[in-house]
């Protein structure tokens, strides 16, 4: 399972730090390298003056760890050094769409993102550079980026916008079981069972949505935990709160 990096576990630790004080009239709060140097059983440390608050961080649990971790991650960092080579080059006033249906293997990264380069920059050539490729109804051959990517959109920018930008998705096409919210905190909270009853256990909901009539239900479940505390962190873009279930 994918380690959250240091910006995440700034991001997931300020709002844990939130929910926290405000329930226990604290003030402890994020201190760079002090934080993220922390020594078992703790992922990070919080400070308030002279107190010192640790905690234990777990990724949500999920049914396809390939779709919820590497694919998206190794996806990014193919769009990442196409967007660095953009930069070096130049780029085309175009927004680009991609799909990758599976994880690009790590030493296919930098070929991936020049073959992309260079066949966005064949496409762009004429006045009004579009494309709209769906593997799964067009026979048109991009070797070699048949097998990596499902779906590539160009199209211009609409209005004064220049330069490129670029969105992706990793989705496969396929019927990919996911875990419901209680299932994803359930399984995060067992992993950490035994080893870590003592601590306060942060589960990172990693980008799905927790809604408010959910949390009973987590409660319900985490209830008999040996574990003495537990928060979930509800990290879905613009509602990145803490909740504590136990």
């Amino acid at each position: 399972m994918a380690e959250p990096t240091d910006e995440e576990k700034e991001m997931l630790a300020t709002s844990f730090a939130t929910g926290y004080n405000h329930k226990n009239k604290t003030n402890y709060r994020w201190e760079n390298e002090k934080s993220l140097s922390p020594e078992e059983p703790y992922d990070f440390r919080l400070f308030d003056q002279g107190k010192v608050l640790g905690v234990q961080l777990v990724r949500g649990d999920v049914a396809n760890k390939d779709k919820s971790y590497a694919r998206p991650a190794r996806a990014k960092k193919v769009v990442d050094q196409l967007q660095a080579i953009f930069q070096a080059r130049g780029a085309p006033s175009v927004r680009i769409y991609l799909n990758f249906p599976k994880s690009p293997k790590k030493q296919q990264i930098e070929k991936l993102a020049q073959d992309l380069e260079d066949f966005i920059y064949i496409c762009c050539l004429g006045e009004l550079p579009y494309l709209a490729y769906e593997e799964n109804f067009d026979e048109l051959t991009l070797l070699p980026l048949k097998g990596h990517l499902s779906d590539i959109h160009i199209e211009p920018h609409v209005g004064k916008r220049t330069g490129v930008q670029i969105s992706f998705s990793w989705a496969s096409g396929e019927l990919e079981g996911e875990l419901d919210s209680v299932q994803k905190v359930l399984g995060a909270v067992k992993l950490k069972e035994g080893k870590y009853d003592h601590v306060i256990l942060l589960v990172d909901s990693t980008g799905w949505p927790i809604e408010d009539e959910e949390i009973p239900f987590i409660r319900d479940a985490v209830a008999a935990s040996p574990i003495k505390e537990i928060w979930v962190a509800n990290n879905f873009v613009g509602n990145q709160i803490a909740i504590r279930v136990k």
